[in-house]
C-alpha cells in the first residue's frame, strides 16, 4: 500500500508499505552431493518466511537547476519459527541472504543551462546499506557490516534537434565501511 505525489509543483513524495507472508519459501544451500566434487548448490523449501517493510523518498526543488532527494527503506525480512505443521524450521529467525534491514539515498542534483542544446550537471549522492548475511544460515563469517558509498558525477549534456542527448560524464566513488 502506498501513496506518491507532488505539493507545492516542488516537492515531490512516495511512501509504501507492505507484508508478505510465504509458504514453502526457495531457497539455496551449499551441500556436499553424493558423486560430486566439492559443495553444489542445492534449491530446497525452506518453509514459511515474511517480510514487511516501508520505504519513503523525498524530492524538493530548491532552485529551477538544483534538486535535493532522500530516500530510506527498512526492510524486517524472516524466516518464521514454526512450519505449516507447528515442527521448528532449521532457519528459524534468521534474516533472509543478501536483504539489509536498513537502506538509504541521499544527494542533489545541479544542472545549468551553457546553451538551449548544451547543460553542465554535478550529482553527488551517499548510499548506505545496513548488515548483510551472503547465506540463508546468517553466518558472521559470511556476512558483511554496513557500509556507505559516496559517489559524484560531473558531466556535459549535449541535445540534438529532436531532443536526443549525448553524455560525456566523469564519475567517482568512494567505498566507506562503517561497522554498523
Amino acid at each position: 500500500m502506498g501513496i506518491k505525489g507532488i505539493y507545492n509543483n516542488k516537492l515531490s513524495y512516495a511512501f509504501a508499505g507492505y507484508y508478505f507472508d510465504w509458504s514453502n519459501f526457495q531457497t539455496t544451500r551449499l551441500v556436499q552431493v553424493e558423486g560430486t566434487v566439492g559443495l553444489q548448490q542445492v534449491a530446497e523449501d525452506a518453509g514459511k518466511a515474511r517480510s514487511y517493510g516501508f520505504e519513503g523518498t523525498l524530492e524538493y526543488q530548491i532552485l529551477k537547476s538544483l534538486n535535493v532527494f532522500a530516500n530510506y527503506a527498512y526492510l524486517d525480512a524472516k524466516f518464521n519459527e514454526k512450519d505449516s505443521q507447528g515442527n521448528q524450521q532449521v532457519l528459524a529467525g534468521n534474516t533472509f541472504r543478501m536483504v539489509p534491514k536498513h537502506s538509504m539515498n541521499i544527494g542533489f542534483d545541479v544542472t545549468h543551462d551553457l546553451s538551449p542544446k548544451k547543460q553542465i550537471y554535478f550529482r553527488p549522492n551517499y548510499n548506505f546499506k545496513s548488515k548483510v548475511y551472503f547465506e540463508d544460515e546468517n553466518r558472521e563469517l559470511l556476512s558483511q557490516q554496513g557500509y556507505g558509498i559516496m559517489n559524484a558525477t560531473l558531466g556535459v549534456k549535449f541535445k540534438n534537434q529532436i531532443n536526443e542527448a549525448l553524455n560525456l560524464a566523469y564519475s567517482a566513488r568512494t567505498f566507506l565501511i562503517k561497522n554498523m
